[in-house]
């Protein structure tokens, strides 16, 4: 019931009390980290919980998501009996990020897990770190190839 559980990482509490209607701000501040939960983030979060599921949905395909950044990340996650795997913020990040892992296997994804990027569903979604992303700018061919 807590949304940080499904992301993990830093509780962006200011930025959430921002966009909330002005009467609602102070309570964002003051009680958001214990109404969103915190959950520290670790690479492949949700890989615990999810593995239990490989054994018993024989008819069924399945989809690993949750820190799931790295290309090493990737592989254990198909050596599990995972038959897919989902990226989120990290894309954000770098929507190239799959190409890179392709070019340069040992590469690390350069999301810092700050979530302030779910403060932007509101509008458009992106990672606010990237200048780009933040203002709008066309992304090159290349980075989403």
């Amino acid at each position: 019931y807590k949304p940080m559980y499904l992301f993990r990482g830093d509780v962006p509490v200011k930025e959430f009390a921002k966009v909330m209607p002005p009467a609602l701000r102070p309570a964002v501040r003051l009680a958001g980290k214990q109404a969103m939960g915190v959950y520290p983030y670790r690479d492949l979060y949700m890989l615990e919980a999810a593995r239990q599921f490989v054994p018993i949905m024989r008819n069924t395909k399945l989809i690993l998501l949750g820190g799931i950044t790295d290309r090493e990340h990737l592989e254990t996650g198909l050596r599990e009996g995972f038959d897919f795997l989902a990226m989120g913020r990290a894309l954000l990040r770098e929507p190239g990020r799959v190409n890179t892992m392709m070019a340069e296997p040992a590469s690390r994804s350069r999301c810092n897990h700050n979530n302030k990027c779910m403060v932007t569903v509101f509008g458009r979604t992106h990672c606010v770190l990237d200048p780009e992303q933040r203002y709008g700018a066309v992304l090159r061919a290349e980075q989403i190839t």
